[in-house]
């Protein structure tokens, strides 16, 4: 294995540390990720994704917004490729490992309280519970 470790995967092939995130981002309507890597320290985190329109993003979008999931440096690209191919979406952190591991985690957090009912009585952690308590105070939605 030139030295190489095996990765822990889950049952279905992804990173253990992808699996929260990526399994919010599938409940989103409209959107389906295709691919991902938590960088395994090296890189950064990213998840591939589709979307039916351009109408399903910003429900998704919202939460990579450091003001609504508390978390910092994270980005939506648009891509394609030589042949024009549809646009494909890559979600990808400016951290790399542990930080991006919690920080996935918490963006997956947000998505999935939000897809909840946007109560106090999500299951929102840390910064993003924090922000959010926050915006509920704010009357913000």
């Amino acid at each position: 294995m030139n030295g190489a470790t095996a990765r822990e995967t889950d049952e279905r092939g992804y990173d253990v540390e992808c699996v929260a995130l990526v399994d919010a981002m599938n409940e989103v309507n409209g959107i389906a990720t295709i691919e991902s890597c938590c960088g395994h320290g090296e890189t950064p985190f990213r998840i591939w994704f589709v979307a039916d329109s351009l109408a399903a993003l910003p429900p998704l979008l919202y939460w990579f917004d450091a003001c609504h999931s508390g978390v910092r440096g994270w980005k939506v690209i648009a891509t394609t490729d030589c042949a024009a191919s549809p646009v494909k979406f890559i979600a990808e952190s400016e951290s790399m490992g542990p930080d991006a591991y919690l920080e996935a985690n918490e963006i997956a957090a947000a998505i999935r309280g939000e897809l909840t009912d946007r109560s106090i009585t999500t299951p929102l952690r840390g910064r993003a519970k924090r922000n959010y308590l926050r915006r509920q105070e704010q009357g913000c939605k």
